[in-house]
């Protein structure tokens, strides 16, 4: 079997970190938009962010992330706001 990086050959320390960090930024901003828009008087909504990630590891042992978020409709409408939310 040819071992193309992706192939689980250890169990890494999944020590909350990088995604951690990630989604409490990712809440923060989508909080700040919410309330910026509540502040021009537009109506908000509550909204849960649901968040699948793996962590695989390269044959250098250098790793990197997959990630695939579930939002509801109403914090990121386009992709003009996902764009916005993560720069």
């Amino acid at each position: 079997m040819i071992d193309n990086g992706d192939i689980i050959t250890c169990f890494p320390n999944l020590i909350p970190g990088e995604i951690s960090r990630f989604r409490n930024s990712l809440n923060a901003k989508i909080n700040a938009d919410q309330h910026s828009k509540k502040q021009q008087g537009k109506r908000t909504y509550a909204t849960a962010v649901c968040i699948i990630w793996a962590k695989e590891y390269t044959q250098s042992f250098k790793c990197h992330y997959h990630v695939c978020l579930f939002l509801t409709k109403t914090p990121i409408t386009t992709w003009e706001t996902m764009s916005a939310l993560t720069h």
